[in-house]
């Protein structure tokens, strides 16, 4: 009992985690120009103290775009080299004071062509006086794009020239170095133009202490995320007389490149999944060869990936820096260290030990690489376009609800000062999904401000101006064309305590707010104080958002640690390794967000509660799972099947079945109850849920998967010869095509569904209720058309997949197959179909195989150890003489087939073993014991 309390509360704690964690600040404070309503130029915070005129400021850390389900991942920076690293050529003394140069009017570098470049495609674009609305695509075609570190363009300005101030826009989360030299021979640095701490193509501004003299000036990026991309430079002898100067605008157009990032990192992985396989093959055949050298395989691939997840941390090339060899060499150290240390501390054998070892460098490469090898979003940990609909949407939820979340925060918008912005938008009427143009859609929003008070509005609407200051323009008005808030009132309960925690705190007082409309007749040193203070809420709320989101992380190191504790360090490994080698729920998509992954955490901990026999916990967990989500539900359709078959054939339910309905009729008495009664739309709101959740079961979105994803494919209605600007939903006609397309093909569809059902079924009666519910993935994959994250539940599978070294294969051969979808398929229904078609051959092969050996009466797996497999025997002839002594004691008497022993030669069985057996049948109840049942034996 104490255990069980022990792993409940162990389970419950992430919930109530964020209050205690303290992250070190991701933003430096820094002077930012901002007018209200604009994404302006951002000036560097200098140093301290500088060595020398040019040297980099200090640098805040970068800041990344959210990600959308029809928008590709934005610029992801690698760790930025610090300032004082910067290469100093020598003639450090061109850099001075200017004594008798020209100091010519306006920019020097107007309309000039490089005279000398390497790598740079379009390279006009730099010096034509336009620059991109702030916010826009890197990948643009008013862009100039520096293929590589060593692209490069210099500019002769035609004699010496004093250079004092300098204007740049470029990609926000990359470092670019400028530098001046008089003679085109010897180059000193004169800016590292530092990241922008927001998303999208960013101005920098920089005022040199003095004046400098130079005649050549050679622009070239830094090590980052190996794209970048500059729109503008502008140099200046003297400050003009508007500052910054008057630049024409123009919105950026994207070019075709934009899928660059994701393929660098599916590459990546795909790299990752198939060293794990080698990983994973190694240690299958050592253990059944019993010869070193599959052994040296394991290692080998252990080993290989740790090496090469340290290396893409600096690019593509081998060892292409020193700082690789040293991190290599630093984890090699580690690793050899934590064998010996194992070795000893845990008496294990040598080939344990280096198989544990070669696992735990499988579980931290995995861990590694779904981060994006350390740059997550691109320059940001947080997905602020998730974040938003989790946070707003369960702060908000009682005057919300689901249908009122975009026309609400656009209301709120425009009572702010922002109309002309939000009536160029499309929006999406939460309703019924439909697109419609905002003015149409906010003509009456008469609802919003009666749902409510006037302290709760002005909350939502300095939580709208922080969530849009820090999305940037751009990308704040393309997320009105999202689905909204879809979380189940159980989820709501939670998470409404979190985000409404003095949530007083972030309205600023009356008259203090950051909006165009407050700003406009306030004199200028007030207009000073309320800017000074927002960017510093800006900062702070920054910080709070990375708490949130380190709830999220708490859920996955516990969700790992679980498997572990349940099944083993390989089980560990290999769900580590399906988790961060598959493309559908990769970080681009899951991480970052506010307990977004809290109903894959409640369905795993479920499932090795019941591995470990906790199974009133284990009912309890995967029931909190389904009322997360509502599709996890389906994973408690395999012990299901086994209840019902029990109780209409057998007319009698095992105790542990009793125990995992008895957690499961917990949970639902427990919370449905309990989040009705804590929100002010009491018991309706799950009538709303309902219907919100039937709307989006009805459409159709392109980066959906699942059984009926892939059963309403057809080539001639793929969305790149459906899509089309004549509706206001550009998929208008490729919706309607997949819906009539899954109509005339319902008899496969549902043909296919019951084939799982039927295997699922066949399986769960000889296999464990844990097992059994891992396996019910199969009816998430056949019931449900979800987006593509939730296939994180995918992992269930590791376990599995465990039994037999070909379902290993099955599974990373799967993930692997949905990284060369998105390399080679740009147009996401085509490549989340690939997918679909992926997962669909993975669980049709290991559950037919299993059925089929359960038919066939073979063994469902095999032991590696020669004396191990001896003990599985013994265990399952005591199993199975036990399953027939229960029937007899239970007042079911059958014919009880024959115990097999060992020859007359060998020992017979011990005598406290048959002490046992018959204390057992002296403690049954007498009224159940049939009359004098006789067991009988036989020999062989």
């Amino acid at each position: 009992m104490t255990r069980s309390i022990f792993v409940c509360l162990l389970c419950l704690w992430p919930f109530t985690v964020f209050a205690q964690l303290q992250p070190e600040p991701t933003l430096k404070e820094a002077t930012i120009k901002q007018e209200p309503g604009t994404d302006s130029p951002w000036t560097p915070p200098a140093r301290p103290e500088k060595p020398s005129p040019g040297v980099q400021p200090d640098s805040p850390q970068p800041n990344p775009a959210p990600v959308t389900e029809n928008e590709e991942s934005p610029a992801r920076p690698e760790e930025s080299e610090p300032a004082d690293k910067a290469p100093q050529l020598a003639g450090e003394a061109l850099i001075e004071p200017a004594a008798e140069s020209p100091c010519v009017d306006g920019n020097l570098l107007s309309q000039k062509r490089p005279m000398r470049s390497r790598g740079v495609q379009n390279e006009f674009r730099i010096t034509d006086n336009v620059v991109i609305s702030e916010g826009g695509a890197w990948n643009s075609q008013q862009s100039a794009i520096f293929t590589s570190e060593e692209a490069y363009a210099v500019y002769d300005l035609g004699q010496v020239q004093e250079i004092q101030l300098l204007l740049f826009q470029g990609d926000n989360n990359d470092e670019y170095e400028l530098s001046v030299s008089i003679d085109d021979q010897t180059y000193q640095n004169l800016w590292t133009v530092p990241v922008h701490p927001q998303a999208g193509m960013r101005q920098r501004l920089h005022h040199l202490d003095q004046t400098v003299q130079a005649r050549f000036i050679r622009i070239q990026p830094r090590e980052s995320d190996h794209l970048y991309s500059v729109s503008e430079l502008q140099v200046f002898c003297r400050q003009p007389q508007i500052w910054p100067p008057a630049l024409e605008v123009k919105q950026a157009v994207q070019t075709d490149n934009g899928n660059k990032k994701k393929d660098i990192e599916s590459r990546r992985k795909i790299v990752l999944g198939l060293l794990g396989l080698l990983t994973f093959c190694g240690i299958f055949l050592s253990h059944k060869r019993k010869e070193p050298r599959w052994q040296a395989l394991a290692v080998l691939g252990g080993a290989a990936s740790v090496i090469y997840v340290a290396t893409r941390t600096e690019g593509d090339v081998w060892l292409s820096r020193e700082t690789d060899a040293f991190v290599i060499a630093l984890i090699g150290l580690a690793v050899w260290a934590a064998i010996l240390l194992t070795r000893r501390i845990m008496k294990r054998t040598l080939r344990a030990t280096i198989e544990r070892g070669a696992l735990l460098c499988i579980v931290f490469a995995s861990a590694y690489s779904w981060t994006n090898w350390g740059v997550f979003h691109g320059s940001r940990a947080v997905h602020l376009w998730d974040t938003f609909h989790y946070y707003v949407g369960s702060k908000y939820f009682d005057e919300l609800g689901y249908h009122l979340i975009y026309k609400c925060v656009a209301a709120a918008e425009v009572e702010d000062g922002y109309e002309k912005d939000v009536m160029k938008r499309q929006m999406r009427d939460l309703s019924n999904n439909d697109l419609l143009q905002a003015k149409d859609y906010l003509a009456d929003v008469s609802e919003c401000k009666a749902a409510f008070s006037p302290e709760r509005w002005a909350a939502l609407k300095q939580d709208m101006r922080l969530f849009r200051s820090l999305m940037g323009e751009g990308w704040w008005a393309k997320m009105f064309k999202d689905h909204g808030f879809n979380g189940t009132p159980i989820w709501a309960l939670f998470g409404s305590r979190i985000t409404n925690y003095n949530w007083q705190s972030w309205v600023p007082p009356e008259g203090m707010e950051n909006s165009p409309l407050n700003l406009k007749n306030q004199p200028e040193a007030v207009k000073a104080q309320i800017k000074s203070r927002f960017r510093q809420d800006k900062i702070d709320f920054e910080r709070y958002l990375n708490r949130l989101a380190l709830v999220d992380a708490s859920f996955y190191a516990i969700i790992f640690l679980m498997i572990g504790w349940a099944f083993g360090l390989r089980a560990m490994a290999l769900a580590s390794l399906i988790w961060a080698s598959g493309y559908p729920w990769a970080y681009f998509w899951t991480g970052g967000s506010f307990m977004r992954v809290t109903w894959l955490f409640a369905a795993v901990v479920g499932v090795c509660l019941l591995k470990k026999t906790h199974s009133v916990l284990g009912g309890f967990f995967v029931t909190l799972s389904g009322l997360l989500r509502i599709f996890p539900c389906a994973l408690a359709g395999g012990v299901t099947l086994q209840i019902v078959y029990n109780a209409i054939k057998k007319r009698t339910c095992s105790i542990n079945h009793r125990k995992i309905m008895f957690g499961a009729i917990l949970a639902v008495a427990l919370l449905i109850p309990l989040s009705a009664h804590m929100s002010t739309r009491g018991y309706p709101v799950f009538e709303e849920f309902i219907g919100n959740s039937l709307k989006h079961t009805s459409t159709p979105l392109t980066n959906n998967m699942g059984l009926p994803t892939l059963i309403s494919y057809h080539p001639k209605y793929i969305a790149r010869r459906t899509r089309t600007d004549k509706y206001a939903d550009p998929f208008h006609k490729w919706k309607l095509a997949r819906q009539k397309t899954i109509k005339n093909r319902a008899v496969l569809n549902y043909g296919l569904l019951l084939g799982f059902f039927a295997m699922l079924f066949i399986i769960g009666r000889k296999v464990e209720d844990w097992e059994t519910t891992a396996l019910s993935v199969c009816l998430l994959f056949g019931i449900f058309e979800m987006t593509c994250y939730y296939y994180s539940f995918m992992i269930l599978l590791a376990p599995v997949a465990l039994r037999r070294w070909r379902y290993v294969v099955a599974v990373l051969a799967m993930t692997i197959t949905t990284q060369a979808a998105q390399l080679r398929i740009k147009w996401y229904d085509e490549q989340y179909t690939l997918c679909s078609l992926a997962v669909f051959l993975c669980l049709a092969y290991i559950m037919g195989d299993m059925t089929y050996r359960v038919l066939k009466k073979k063994p469902l797996s095999y032991s590696e150890d020669p004396e191990e497999i001896e003990d599985v025997k013994a265990a399952d002839q005591e199993e199975a003489f036990d399953e027939h002594l229960e029937d007899i004691l239970t007042g079911r008497p059958e014919s009880i087939p024959p115990v097999e022993e060992e020859d007359e030669s060998e020992e017979e069985t011990p005598k406290n073993q048959e002490a046992e057996r018959d204390e057992k049948l002296s403690d049954a109840p007498c009224e159940v014991l049939p009359a004098e049942p006789t067991l009988v034996r036989t020999k062989k």
